[in-house]
C-alpha cells in the first residue's frame, strides 16, 4: 500500500475509496505567505477536508498543524465539512520572531541609510538567502565563513532619524513558542435525527476506528506512566523552562540536520514528532494518508511506526526530496532490518 503520489490531494483523493484510510495526519498550508511561498498562499479550502471526511473510515481521526494567527480559519473549515473537533495538541518550541523593526522601515523611507552588521541569525531559513552587493561589499571568502557561523548582513540596531529614534523598541509579532494542532474524528453514521446508530464501543468493533492510542502514548517518568497530554515540548523549550521534565509531557528534539541532508521543506517537522501524533491516531498496521506530504515525514514516521502510508504532495521540489529521503529510509530498513531502523 505505500505509495507517494505526485499530484493535486484534491483530485487525487477523488479517486480514492471512502473509508480506505485509517487516519489522517498532516501539515497543510497555513495560508501565511511563509517566507513568502506560493503554496502557502492560502488556508486549505473546505472540499478537500470534505474529501478527507470521505475517505477516512468512520471514527478515524484527523491531526492537522496550523498557524497560530488563523487556526480559527481551518478549525472551521475542518469542521464544516463534518469532521467532530476533539482537542487540540500544543507543540511547545523556541521559535523565531519574524518581527519588524518599526524604527528601520521609518529610516529607510526618509532615506537614512544604516550602518551594515554581521549579527548571529537564530533561523538561517528566516534570511530567505539575503546576501549579496546590496548588503554591503565583502569578499567571497569572508562572506562564506560568516555563512558558516550562521550570520546574516543586516542593517545595524541604531536608529538615525529622530522619528525612528521615537519608535526604536517597537515591533510587529512576538516571539513564536507554540504550534497548534488541531485533533478532530470522523462521526459514525446518524439516523434522521442526528443520533448515532452505534455505541462507541460497538463503532470501535465495527469501524475500527473512534478511540486513540492511550497505552502506546503513555510518557514514561521516573515515576512510572503517566497519561498522554495535549502538549508536546521541545528539549530547548524545556531548557528554557528551567525543568527537565513535566511527567505528563511527551519530548521531542528539534528537526536534525541527518533529516535534512537531502533539502528541507520550510515547515518541516521532527519525524520522532510525527511517530507520536502518527501512533497516537492511528490502529496497529494502519493506514495514514497525509495529503499535504512535503519531505516525506509523516511517510517515514508511519512506516517506522509499522504502519501503511499514502502520501500526496503536489510541490515538485518537495516530492522529489520525499523521493530521496524514503528511498534512504528503505535502505537503512535493508540494511539493519526493522521498522525502527535508525
Amino acid at each position: 500500500m505505500n505509495d507517494l503520489i505526485h499530484g493535486d490531494c484534491l483530485e487525487v483523493m477523488r479517486g480514492m475509496d471512502a473509508g480506505s484510510v485509517d487516519s489522517i495526519v498532516t501539515d497543510p498550508p497555513y495560508g501565511i505567505k511563509m517566507f513568502k511561498s506560493q503554496w502557502d498562499s492560502e488556508s486549505v479550502p473546505i472540499a478537500i477536508w470534505q474529501e478527507c471526511l470521505r475517505v477516512v473510515k468512520y471514527g478515524g481521526h484527523i491531526l492537522a498543524f496550523s498557524a497560530i494567527r488563523n487556526q480559527d480559519i481551518a478549525m472551521g473549515r475542518i469542521r464544516d465539512a463534518g469532521f467532530e473537533i476533539r482537542d487540540t495538541i500544543i507543540w511547545l518550541f523556541s521559535g523565531f520572531p519574524n518581527s519588524v523593526a518599526i524604527d528601520k522601515w521609518i529610516d529607510k523611507r526618509k532615506g537614512k541609510e544604516r550602518k551594515k552588521q554581521w549579527v548571529k541569525c537564530g533561523n538561517p531559513r528566516a534570511t530567505g538567502g539575503r546576501f549579496g552587493s546590496k548588503f554591503g561589499v565583502i569578499s567571497p571568502g569572508a562572506k562564506k565563513a560568516y555563512e558558516k557561523k550562521g550570520m546574516v548582513l543586516t542593517d545595524d540596531n541604531n536608529p538615525i532619524s529622530d522619528e525612528a529614534k521615537q519608535w526604536a523598541g517597537y515591533g510587529t509579532q512576538l516571539k513564536p513558542t507554540y504550534t497548534p494542532i488541531i485533533m478532530a474524528r470522523k462521526q459514525y453514521p446518524g439516523n434522521e435525527k442526528g443520533h448515532y446508530i452505534v455505541s462507541l464501543a460497538e463503532g470501535v468493533l465495527k469501524y475500527g476506528g473512534g478511540v486513540i492510542n492511550i497505552k502506546g502514548c503513555k510518557v514514561i517518568a521516573t515515576n512510572g506512566e503517566k497519561w498522554p497530554a495535549n502538549t508536546i515540548v521541545d528539549s530547548d523549550m524545556c531548557e528554557k523552562m528551567k525543568q527537565e521534565e513535566v511527567p505528563e509531557i511527551f519530548y521531542c528534539a528539534k528537526t536534525s540536520a541527518r533529516e535534512n541532508q537531502y533539502g528541507m521543506h520550510p515547515s518541516q517537522k521532527p519525524i520522532n514528532l510525527m511517530r507520536y501524533l502518527v501512533r497516537l491516531v492511528t490502529p496497529p498496521g494502519g493506514i495514514v494518508l497525509d495529503p499535504f506530504a512535503g519531505t516525506g515525514t509523516t511517510l517515514i514516521a508511519a512506516h517506522k511506526e509499522g504502519m501503511e502510508y499514502i502520501g500526496i504532495e503536489k510541490e515538485k521540489e518537495y516530492y522529489e526530496i520525499a523521493e530521496k529521503r524514503i528511498f534512504e529510509h528503505t535502505r537503512q530498513l535493508n540494511i539493519f532490518g526493522g521498522a525502527d531502523a535508525k
